[in-house]
């Protein structure tokens, strides 16, 4: 089964995301979703508006799931009407930890280098296919992560 478009969407988002903040650990980072999205959009096609909602509306949300779910803190009393969407956002021990690991491999063909380093060929290279099985690996690990925290498995 083809990975639904929105979920593709959401995985380049997380992805830009997550490498602008790796990047400038451990200093903040002033996060707009309008910026994450345009970013994310590039060499998407807008036949039907999609990269008009990615960068008004989508970017926005998939940003705050990475907030609710651990990955990514910012200062919420630093927000203004004409400041940044999320201020001095920085990624959390979670999110860095995982962004080190290697993912696990199930055979020898698997790509072992580090997510941080799949993730910033994505962004770069523009690689939208590979971003949605990176992402869906590096949740795999978080849910892994907090399985074994909980003495789970």
């Amino acid at each position: 089964m083809a990975t639904p478009r929105n979920i593709e969407v959401f995985n380049r988002v997380v992805a830009v995301t997550l490498v602008r903040l790796y990047a400038a650990f451990p200093d903040p980072v002033d996060l707009d979703g309008t910026d994450v999205g345009a970013k994310a959009a590039e060499g998407f096609s807008d036949e039907t508006g999609e990269q008009f909602k990615l960068i008004t509306v989508t970017a926005s949300h998939a940003i705050h799931f990475l907030v609710r779910e651990g990955f990514v803190h910012f200062e919420d009393d630093m927000r203004t009407l004409s400041g940044p969407e999320f201020p001095a956002a920085v990624l959390t021990m979670k999110g860095l930890t995982l962004l080190g690991k290697k993912p696990d491999a199930v055979d020898e063909s698997s790509d072992r280098r580090p997510f941080i380093e799949q993730l910033h060929d994505v962004v770069t290279e523009g690689a939208r296919a590979s971003a949605t099985d990176i992402v869906v690996s590096l949740f795999s690990g978080a849910v892994r992560m907090g399985m074994s925290a909980a003495g789970i498995g």
